[in-house]
């Protein structure tokens, strides 16, 4: 994992991911900057409040 500037790098390998053997490579990219991390809270609020 790398941290830089506001963004999260997770990046992972599984040696024959894949039934035919191939290998499986994953890489996601995490904006954490506050200007990201207020709207994602917010969604995440209206998610999981129970609604009536």
């Amino acid at each position: 994992m790398l941290d830089k500037s506001g963004w999260r790098l997770i990046a992972s390998h599984r040696p024959e991911g894949w039934a035919d053997g191939t290998d499986e490579d994953s890489f996601i990219f995490v904006d954490t900057s506050p200007a990201c991390e207020k709207p994602f809270q917010e969604d995440l609020a209206d998610k999981t409040t129970n609604k009536k």
